[in-house]
């Protein structure tokens, strides 16, 4: 009996690709699904917050914009994410209310054709709001067996820190002209309200509109804003203790006269069209409340009240939260409080209503706002 050979390497028979546990995964379900079929159950995993789940929609949408079509996650390739990386590049900002029926690509097209062309997404919102959330959604694939590496990992673009910000605080002159001596001669409506108490209150666009009726009431002697509804984290929950000027401008007229109408928000229209284009959207499967009712006041505020004044596009709706806290450190606030004041503080769970100055001190705090209006 002939000794059996030892077979070589070379010549062992091939597994079929379906032994491979991952291949055989990939080729059975999950893998074959896109990023958007695949992100219901991450989403669910995670329990991310509404505005990080609204993130997570957009970079997905845009990123199979720029592909043409879904693609099943394991055919996904670093050549893609990079690609849509230098697309993100020349991306217009709002691109969809700038072109709308566009895709991705034909925007960005379109913008190039304008003699003059939209700015375009800076490094950072490319980093934090659209790469990152395409890495980390990827990433959990990795970890989940769905995918054998991550095709987007250390992908992003290099940009040196701009010392200038983004958004500009409005100057004396620019209040002057938001703020006009006619308007004070009539009664003044949400808009103009909504205006005021951003100014002297500081609060995000989507705190403002939430804010009950029952909110605005009495700590220790006196009048705060409680912003205790749905906030962008736990340590946006706050007071802000309401400016003399609100009150000379007739606040407490202005609830009163709601309260007898049978309203329960500060701003009832603005709520009521917030709240609607948050359910309309819950519908689709894209519900993120703090997305929602910047489409209402701030929209108007910045498309068309600053331009018609001749105020240029680093000024929007948010430069009134920036000339609050900006002129609060003028006044000499030191930097807790100014931080505490517009929600940018630690929001452990043990941290959200504590902080060291008291309601007269932050009364104190907020009466060092002079505007010239």
């Amino acid at each position: 009996m002939d000794d059996a050979l030892p077979q070589h390497p070379a010549l062992a028979p091939i597994k079929p690709p379906e032994a491979d546990p991952l291949v055989a995964r990939m080729l059975d379900g999950e893998s074959n699904q896109s990023l958007n079929e695949i992100f219901k159950r991450y989403s669910g995993e995670r329990k991310a917050t509404p505005a990080t789940t609204q993130e997570c929609e957009v970079a997905i949408r845009m990123f199979e914009e720029h592909l043409g079509q879904p693609k099943p996650l394991y055919r996904i390739t670093r050549q893609d994410v990079q690609g849509f990386k230098r697309a993100l590049l020349e991306t217009p900002v709002h691109y969809r209310k700038r072109f709308p029926g566009k895709t991705l690509p034909q925007a960005i097209a379109a913008n190039k054709k304008r003699k003059g062309p939209y700015e375009t997404l800076v490094a950072r919102t490319i980093n934090n709001k659209i790469l990152s959330r395409i890495h980390a959604l990827l990433e959990w694939c990795v970890k989940n067996d769905l995918i054998p590496d991550n095709p987007a990992a250390k992908i992003r673009v290099d940009f040196v820190q701009s010392a200038e910000p983004s958004h500009l605080p409005f100057s004396g002159d620019d209040l002057k002209l938001i703020f006009p001596p006619a308007m004070f001669q009539k009664e003044l409506g949400e808009f103009e309200w909504a205006m005021l108490i951003s100014l002297y209150g500081g609060m995000r666009a989507s705190e403002l509109a939430q804010i009950k009726l029952s909110s605005v009431r009495h700590e220790r002697g006196v009048l705060v804003f409680d912003i205790e509804e749905k906030t962008k984290n736990a340590g946006s929950k706050r007071i802000v203790p309401v400016h003399s000027e609100l009150i000379r401008r007739g606040l407490d007229k202005r609830i009163t006269e709601l309260k007898a109408a049978g309203e329960t928000h500060l701003f009832p229209k603005w709520y009521s069209d917030g709240m609607k284009a948050k359910q309309a959207a819950t519908e689709y499967g894209t519900a993120s409340l703090n997305q929602y009712f910047p489409r209402f006041i701030p929209r108007k505020f910045n498309r068309d009240y600053l331009p018609k004044l001749g105020i240029g596009e680093r000024k929007v709706w948010h430069s009134l939260r920036h000339t609050f806290k900006t002129q609060l450190s003028r006044g000499g606030v030191d930097k807790a409080t100014r931080d505490y004041l517009t929600g940018h503080v630690d929001g452990s769970a043990g941290a959200v209503y504590v902080h060291d100055c008291s309601v007269e001190a932050m009364a104190r705090a907020v009466e060092r706002l002079v505007f010239d209006i």
